[in-house]
Parts: structure tokens; C-alpha cells; sequence
């Protein structure tokens, strides 16, 4: 199995900017949390990871995000220093032409994407972690 490592400039790190701005209400560290997301499925998968809102120096409120496109039986790596959702959580969404599934996950294992064929329809989830 090869490894993906994907870029995500975005998500890596929070710029210094949200930093700045993250005060006692966002979960922000200083290390960046490093996680795997693994596709089991016998198809590509793609889907987002989200960091909750920020505040920007223009004042400005949005998450930083990342997409990402994983083949069958390939993992990436992805490393965030949030903000994080309570519980340091981050959102992981999936995605055909629309969102098909979405949760918050704690970083403390893989995020493994699932997914079945049944009835001639698919499913696809991702085991997330409390």
C-alpha cells in the first residue's frame, strides 16, 4: 500500500492570524495533531476536513478546510493545529456530487472511511471517534 501524504496548507497549521485571534474560546495548539484517514472501500472516496471557526484580522469568521480524494486501499496523512471543536474535534465530511456523510471526530486513532454495496446502492461512513 502506498502512502499519500497530502499538503494541506490550509489545515496544517493555523495561520498566525487565527492564532492571534484564538483567545480562551478556541482550542488551538501549538503542536500540530497528526491522524491518518484510511479508505477500506473498493472505491475512491473524497471528502473535506474542517477546523471550527476562526476569526481573521479583517474580522472575517470562517473554518480553515482541506478536500481530498483518496484511492482504494490508500491513506493520507493530515496534520492540524485546529481550532478544534470541543472535545478536540475536528468536522470530516464525505462526498459524492453531495455531502453523503459528515461528523465530528476526536483525533485519536485512524479515521477509517467504510462503505457497502447493498440493494445496488452504496453506503459510505467513517468510523468516528469519540
Amino acid at each position: 500500500m502506498n502512502k499519500i501524504i497530502l499538503a494541506a496548507g490550509f489545515i496544517l497549521a493555523a495561520t498566525s492570524a487565527a492564532h492571534a485571534q484564538a483567545g480562551p474560546a478556541l482550542a488551538v495548539s501549538k503542536e500540530q495533531v497528526c491522524f491518518q484517514i484510511q479508505n477500506t472501500t473498493p472505491y475512491t472516496a473524497y471528502g473535506m476536513i474542517q477546523t471550527d471557526n476562526f476569526t481573521d484580522p479583517e474580522g472575517r469568521v470562517y473554518p480553515h478546510r482541506s478536500t481530498f480524494r483518496l484511492e482504494s486501499k490508500h491513506f493520507a496523512e493530515f496534520c492540524s493545529s485546529g481550532p478544534f471543536f470541543p472535545g478536540r474535534k475536528l468536522m470530516i465530511q464525505l462526498r459524492s456530487l453531495f455531502p453523503i456523510f459528515e461528523c465530528r471526530t476526536a483525533l485519536t486513532g485512524p479515521l477509517v472511511i467504510r462503505g457497502e454495496k447493498k440493494d445496488g446502492h452504496y453506503k459510505t461512513w467513517v468510523d468516528c471517534l469519540d
